[in-house]
């Protein structure tokens, strides 16, 4: 694992809040990331994607992101929702 951040946003109703997961990419990637390519998951076994990073509706949980320079090296990482 590369990155293990916690990241709390306010609730918006119903124990919910929207998170730009696309905001923590620079921080996830262990190398260059603007050339990596980011994709988010719902769970560690990287089944459920996450559609919409940049806007993602959940309540506390903790996400993960596979992250892939061109020569398609790669890299798991964790981040920890937390809506207070």
């Amino acid at each position: 694992t590369v990155f293990n951040g916690v990241n709390d946003e306010s609730d918006t109703g119903g124990g919910q809040a929207t998170f730009n997961l696309t905001s923590y990419e620079a921080l996830v990637a262990p190398f260059d990331y603007t050339t990596a390519t980011f994709e988010w998951y719902e769970d560690a076994a990287l089944t459920i994607p996450i559609g919409t990073p940049g806007t993602f509706l959940t309540v506390s949980t903790t996400v993960y992101v596979k992250v892939t320079n061109p020569n398609s090296c790669y890299n798991i990482a964790d981040l920890t929702l937390n809506v207070i």
